[in-house]
């Protein structure tokens, strides 16, 4: 009983690195390639990479609009700050949630369920 708590904790623990803000990319993307990689790794990978390509979009969009636009230069620098901090926020609270066993749920992005066994 010891031994399978003990690999759960380990996969909860690799899970949580694929919700690093930024860093997750490269293990989701490692992930996403491995059809050997379990259907919740999958999915978990997937959200990962759809909020990290968001806030990269919105990031560069957002600098494009303060190159630009001098009146707005303030204003938008603000706004990008907030974006960040909110995916960074974001990214927080789903380790915290998926730390906790409880399944992930984000409008337009996904479903990420944790109750089930998928075969760690």
């Amino acid at each position: 009983m010891s031994e399978s708590f003990d690999r759960k904790e380990t996969k909860n623990l690799m899970l949580l690195f694929y919700l690093m803000p930024v860093f997750g990319a490269g293990l989701s993307l490692w992930t996403l390639s491995n059809p050997k990689a379990s259907p919740s790794e999958h999915a978990l990978s997937r959200l990962a990479m759809k909020l990290m390509l968001t806030w990269f979009a919105g990031t560069v969009m957002l600098d494009v609009g303060v190159e630009n636009i001098d009146a707005l230069k303030l204003p938008l620098l603000i706004v990008s700050s907030l974006f960040t901090s909110g995916y960074f926020v974001l990214n927080l609270g789903l380790m915290l949630r998926l730390w906790q066993g409880r399944s992930i749920d984000l409008p337009f992005f996904g479903r990420v369920s944790r109750t089930g066994n998928d075969g760690g």
